[in-house]
């Protein structure tokens, strides 16, 4: 219960059941002491947050290049299919002309 001193002019703190008196809010210390647990599980924390940035980073580059090898992939791909049907329309071609050769 927090009541009011009239000679200090400040608020002070009585616990009913264990009937102690004190100055500083008992409040304070349990969030001092979890202040204290969340900085103990930031600095905890900060080293793999850290490394988890970095290996996304390291990820991010690996998939930007794989990405890049599969365009490239498709190119050659793509070059090489023009090259096989121009290869057929010229074989059909000749075969043509040899047909009318025969003929």
């Amino acid at each position: 219960v927090e009541l009011f001193d009239q000679t200090t002019q400040k608020p002070y703190y009585y616990n009913q059941t264990t009937e102690e008196s004190r100055w500083d809010n008992p409040v304070d210390a349990y969030y001092r002491d979890l202040f204290g647990q969340l900085k103990h599980v930031q600095d905890i924390s900060q080293p793999i947050i850290d490394s988890l940035v970095k290996r996304e980073a390291r990820l991010r580059r690996m998939v930007k290049r794989e990405h890049a090898a599969v365009q490239n992939q498709r190119r050659l791909w793509a070059t090489r299919e023009a090259q096989i049907v121009r290869q057929a329309k010229e074989r059909e071609a000749q075969l043509a002309k040899e047909r009318d050769e025969w003929r």
